[in-house]
């Protein structure tokens, strides 16, 4: 399977005339390639502190950035990993076949097992107050207890696969294949508002302060004002599907395609942009760098500030 994004159907994409790519550049550094064995196939990415963690097939692989090693891995059978979120004792892993895993980052043992959703877990989100939430392709939204894995409630409101999921401490957002994102209150469960500025699939979100961006199918990323509710602008530089947004060193990056872009998002314009060889499919970001991880399982490590220097390829 390509990705988990080939179990969505999807309108066709605009023509290239339609949107004007920014020119891809080529770091003049050498980026880090990471000795993985991931068997050619990466399905996401999760990191915390200098521990990177790889979901490929049905096994997470946990890796230090800083010694360049695999520490180890967590091993399941039957299912291949779908999502991936982590605390600074626990790892949280979602599977195709719709269950959830949390794993001892103390003893490395699986500490709890449940089925969350009927079909794929595609998208997990741990919060501090020690919540864990899980959007599937059924469209439910579930809110856990992190330590005991009960459920507290499934949430109602998206028609089609839940993509993305992040939150502020009150409230939480998910996106959605139904062209929506949706903000509920975390502590009553309920859906305060329900937006549908996108015209393809939302597929993933990423929180700023007092900004969500939101990206979609179409390549377009639309940035909200959570104060008021408004979009303030939409950025377009993607010609393909954009899977992940990140903020780094108060930018932020997009992955779609073989590229990754960095924007200057009250400009509303691209200020680097740079090639990754094959496309991406997951994008991550800690301690000032980005880790990409592409179609055919490989997994890099970039320096941003090392992407400073670059000559036109």
């Amino acid at each position: 399977m390509d990705s988990l994004w080939s179990l969505f159907k999807s309108p066709p994409l605009p023509s290239s005339s339609s949107l004007s790519p920014p020119p891809l550049y080529h770091p003049t550094s050498t980026d880090s390639r990471l000795p993985l064995d991931t068997n050619n196939h990466v399905s996401c990415l999760a990191t915390n502190s200098d521990t990177l963690y790889v979901g490929t097939h049905a096994s997470v692989l946990e890796y230090n950035t800083l010694s360049h090693s695999t520490l180890r891995s967590f091993v399941t059978t039957g299912a291949n990993v779908s999502s991936l979120a982590s605390s600074a004792r626990r790892l949280f892993s979602g599977y195709e076949d719709g269950s959830i895993r949390v794993w001892s980052l103390s003893s490395g043992a699986c500490a709890r097992s449940v089925i969350g959703h009927k079909g794929p877990v595609l998208a997990l989100c741990f919060t501090p107050e020690g919540k864990l939430y899980s959007g599937g392709q059924d469209g439910g939204v579930s809110e856990w207890d992190a330590r005991s894995c009960r459920r507290r409630w499934m949430l109602r409101g998206h028609s089609g696969s839940v993509t993305a999921l992040c939150a502020d401490g009150k409230r939480l957002y998910s996106s959605g294949a139904d062209r929506t994102v949706r903000v509920w209150d975390m502590s009553t469960g309920r859906c305060i508002v329900a937006y549908q500025e996108h015209q393809s699939q939302v597929l993933t979100l990423c929180l700023g302060r007092d900004l969500l961006y939101s990206a979609a199918y179409d390549g377009t990323i639309h940035v909200l004002d959570i104060g008021t509710g408004q979009t303030l602008r939409t950025l377009k530089g993607h010609t393909s599907p954009v899977h992940s947004l990140v903020l780094s060193k108060g930018k932020l990056y997009s992955a779609g395609d073989a590229s990754v872009l960095e924007w200057d998002v009250k400009a509303g314009r691209v200020t680097r942009a740079f090639e990754v060889e094959q496309k991406v499919v997951a994008l991550v970001a800690g301690r000032g760098r980005l880790v990409t991880a592409c179609v055919d399982g490989e997994v890099k490590v970039w320096d941003v500030d090392d992407l400073g220097e670059y000559r036109p390829g």
